[in-house]
């Protein structure tokens, strides 16, 4: 059965706020692409490599908080911002497709 993006946006907060890597790539279909203000990651494979397991692992303390949402048809926008000891991000969109 299919999830709603919303039911997606829900496991991938939780994901992200727990660290959890296999239910985070669980949140991403094989050809999903993962849209940032830095450019584009292409494919379950990538976004988990070359964004999620290279930018987390860098800030083991990290909390976001997610501060929009705007959800259209099977694509969701969000603001969120970061905080951890090394690092302070005020704004990170993206958009998981």
């Amino acid at each position: 059965m299919a999830r709603t993006i919303q039911e997606v946006f829900d496991s991938h907060v939780e994901a992200i706020e727990t660290i959890d890597f296999q239910k985070l790539a669980g949140d991403y279909a094989e050809d999903a692409v993962l849209i940032t203000l830095d450019g584009s990651f292409h494919g379950r494979d990538e976004i988990m490599s070359d964004f999620f397991q290279a930018s987390l692992s860098q800030f083991p303390d990290v909390k976001f908080t997610f501060e929009k949402t705007t959800i259209e048809g099977d694509t969701c926008l969000l603001k969120w911002s970061a905080d951890a000891s090394a690092v302070k991000i005020p704004a990170g969109p993206c958009s998981p497709a």
